[in-house]
């Protein structure tokens, strides 16, 4: 990839998405002084170009220059005022600076216009925490209200859900978009589907159903509440998306959220029998509460773990960090996971 953007840089100098696709390949290989230098070159041809300014602070964040780096963040803003990843990155350079409070006041002015803004609210409760502000964290992110696992026990059309979940495994491991997870996901050591929900969907035309219908049961549960931006931004209506993700041998994923969605969900279809086992440290398991390892954390988060079952349903909001715990098993681990989308 490097060499066909050096290429392109070579043939138009003045191609600024050329030099900022180069740039995030160095970045990605953690050559920040060289990032720079390719960010530079795509904002002399582009001065407006929003991701290069953010990118450009990422870079210059990871190099120390921190004051830098919240300047880069500011005048990403002030070109796209709506973009959510500039608010908080700005808001972690701040926190890295020390100061919470100011991160805090970037997350409540972003989410004043956005309020339901699904990457800045995950950021805010990594901040509230920071702030010693655990009281506010737990509304925010209440594990006892707003995680609804739902336990299926058959499948319309299947003689039983281990029939189901076999027709479901078959499908996802025959599919043909299933590839090694690229770096960019959080899947670690193992596969990531494309889309599921596409002809021929086969046994995920029955998946799509019984993942409606517990969505609609998710949302006739919930009690609005004004102070609560989740609970406050419902969607009228929604789309879904799924993809699926198997895990094999040593696999796992990184804490992570779904930044495109309201709501997400997990759907175990073959659990290791390690998962079960005591003793094994929640193995496989899946943790909610822990942020992802690039934000400036200090304090210890308060975390909610499940055990995943064959069969189990996991729902939770998307701005929740969730990651599962790694393990070791010749057994593979194969989960749907999904999206629910606001439509207009």
């Amino acid at each position: 990839a490097e060499g066909a953007y050096r290429k392109a840089t070579a043939l138009d100098p003045a191609h600024a998405d050329a030099s900022y696709n180069l740039g995030v390949v160095l970045q990605e290989t953690e050559r920040f002084e060289e990032a720079m230098a390719a960010y530079a070159d795509a904002l002399r041809a582009a001065p407006g170009h929003t991701g290069a300014h953010v990118n450009r602070g990422y870079a210059l964040k990871k190099l120390g220059r921190l004051d830098e780096a919240v300047d880069a963040y500011r005048r990403a803003i002030d070109l796209a005022p709506d973009y959510d990843k500039a608010r908080v990155n700005l808001g972690d350079a701040l926190l890295e600076r020390g100061e919470p409070e100011a991160a805090l006041a970037v997350c409540d002015a972003y989410l004043r216009d956005y309020p339901g803004n699904t990457s800045v609210l995950a950021f805010k409760a990594i901040v509230l925490d920071e702030l010693g502000e655990r009281a506010r964290t737990r509304h925010l992110v209440d594990f006892g209200r707003l995680v609804r696992p739902t336990q299926f026990s058959t499948a319309a059309g299947f003689d039983s859900l281990a029939d189901f979940n076999g027709a479901l495994s078959r499908h996802v491991l025959d599919h043909p978009s299933l590839t090694l997870a690229p770096a960019s996901h959080a899947t670690r050591l193992g596969k990531h589907s494309g889309e599921l929900l596409v002809e021929p969907k086969g046994p995920m035309a029955v998946f799509e159903g019984m993942l409606r219908g517990a969505v609609e049961e998710y949302l006739a549960a919930l009690t609005p509440e004004a102070s609560h931006p989740f609970l406050a931004n419902a969607p009228r209506r929604f789309g879904l998306s799924a993809w699926s993700i198997v895990l094999e041998g040593h696999g796992y994923q990184v804490p992570h959220i779904h930044p495109a969605a309201w709501l997400s969900s997990v759907y175990y279809v073959k659990v290791p029998d390690i998962v079960e086992a005591p003793g094994r440290g929640h193995a496989g398991w899946i943790e909610f509460g822990r942020p992802a390892a690039d934000f400036q954390c200090t304090v210890e988060p308060e975390l909610r773990l499940f055990q995943p079952g064959e069969g189990l349903l996991l729902l939770f909001p998307s701005y929740f960090h969730h990651r599962t715990v790694p393990f070791e098993s010749p057994q593979t681990r194969i989960s749907i996971s999904t999206d629910v989308l606001r439509e207009t």
